[in-house]
């Protein structure tokens, strides 16, 4: 989407490659604070290397103290085979825990934030933070190469996310809880894409919350419906 298109981070492209130039052209690009701010990880791996783990601290350290911050990892490749992907799972969590750790500490400065990963367990930091509020966020997108419906749901808080605009949700198990939709208004939140709702009280809930759309997709897959909680919504 167009509000993610960050540098690929690696050793030889983006910021990195002109700050490698000359010392003339590492002053320069050190000084322009807005090239550091967008930061794409992964592009089709499925597990994140040491070097981009690493990678992470000095970008957000040289985007200076204020600027709002774009994080896109892409972690989780859809040709990978069933034992590839069993046997690097355990290695794509903690590595996806680590990254996730350095990039919830910027959570006030974030501005949009695009998720993909193998599962949601790999992504669960990132909900805990949303209960702790993320002021400045404006684009939010999740998905995962797994589309299973069982397991726990992933309840959204976007509550403390007033300037949100646009999310997009591309997998099974996440939702707003009917609870928060009483005390949640997403005035700002003009598109939404909900590509796995499980019912449509599930895809009602949302809508009560986002009042001024200008984009809607949404699809339901397996979706049921309770006739008397519709009737309450």
């Amino acid at each position: 989407s167009e509000y993610l298109q960050c540098p690929r981070v690696s050793w030889t492209k983006g910021p990195l490659k002109l700050s490698w130039v000359s010392r003339w052209w590492r002053e320069l690009s050190l000084s322009l604070t807005e090239l550091w701010t967008g930061i794409t990880l992964g592009t089709g791996k499925l597990v994140p290397s040491e070097a981009a783990v690493e990678l992470l601290s000095p970008f957000i350290s040289r985007s200076g103290p204020t600027l709002p911050l774009q994080f896109d990892l892409r972690y989780g490749h859809e040709q990978a085979s069933s034992e590839v992907v069993r046997a690097s799972a355990e290695a794509h969590m903690r590595k996806m825990r680590r990254i996730t750790e350095v990039i919830t500490r910027t959570r006030r400065r974030w501005e949009g934030i695009s998720l993909h990963a193998l599962t949601l367990e790999a992504l669960e930091d990132f909900f805990d933070c949303f209960n702790l509020g993320a002021r400045n966020l404006k684009y939010f997108q999740i998905t995962t190469q797994s589309t299973v419906f069982r397991g726990q749901r992933c309840p959204l808080n976007f509550i403390l996310c007033p300037k949100l605009q646009s999310v997009r949700i591309g997998c099974p198990r996440v939702c707003i809880e009917p609870e928060f939709s009483s005390c949640l208004s997403l005035e700002s939140m003009t598109s939404l894409d909900l590509s796995y709702s499980h019912s449509h009280l599930d895809g009602l809930t949302w809508l009560k919350c986002c009042l001024n759309l200008e984009h809607l997709s949404l699809w339901f897959y397996s979706a049921s419906s309770d006739l008397d909680l519709l009737a309450r919504t």
